[in-house]
């Protein structure tokens, strides 16, 4: 049996609010509008995520083994205009191939999912925020220890 415990310190706190406020904006980015745009150059098609297994799919051919169901569903709204925090959060997606800048004012589906079996523990989510049936964003967090928030897809390096 393994027992872990943690120590909440004002900067985990912090952590974990601004990578919450982070992918808020996004959501409320991605609602308030934006067409779709070219896919991420990573070899998988972002198109045809409609259903949960075509999400658990999607994550699978990055590696990740997603929970069954969602643990967190919810609509949000892509900003119009980006602040610093949402500014650095796009830097991340166009890393791999996403922006959200072509999406600003649309709303959108985020979908954040348990990974199971991830080398940094059983609090690793991955997080997908799909437009019309498409991923346009998408990322790997955890709130536990130091925390991270990092991409999903390897990076193209362009």
């Amino acid at each position: 049996m393994l027992i872990m415990t943690t120590k909440l310190s004002k900067g985990k706190i912090a952590l974990a609010l601004i990578i919450a406020a982070v992918l808020l904006f996004v959501v409320l980015r991605l609602v308030s509008g934006g067409d779709a745009s070219t896919p991420p150059t990573n070899g998988t098609a972002p198109e045809n995520v409609s259903s949960n297994e075509d999400r658990i799919a999607y994550l699978a051919a990055y590696g990740c083994t997603a929970t069954g169901e969602p643990v967190r569903t919810q609509e949000v709204s892509i900003p119009k205009e980006f602040n610093e925090v949402f500014t650095r959060y796009n830097e991340l997606q166009k890393s791999q191939g996403f922006n959200l800048e072509d999406y600003a004012g649309k709303r959108a589906k985020r979908y954040v999912y348990q990974l199971v079996n991830h080398p940094d523990g059983d609090a690793v989510m991955a997080t997908l925020i799909v437009y019309q049936d498409r991923v346009i964003a998408a990322d790997i967090s955890c709130t536990e220890g130091e925390g991270f928030l990092r991409a999903l897809l390897p990076t193209t390096g362009t």
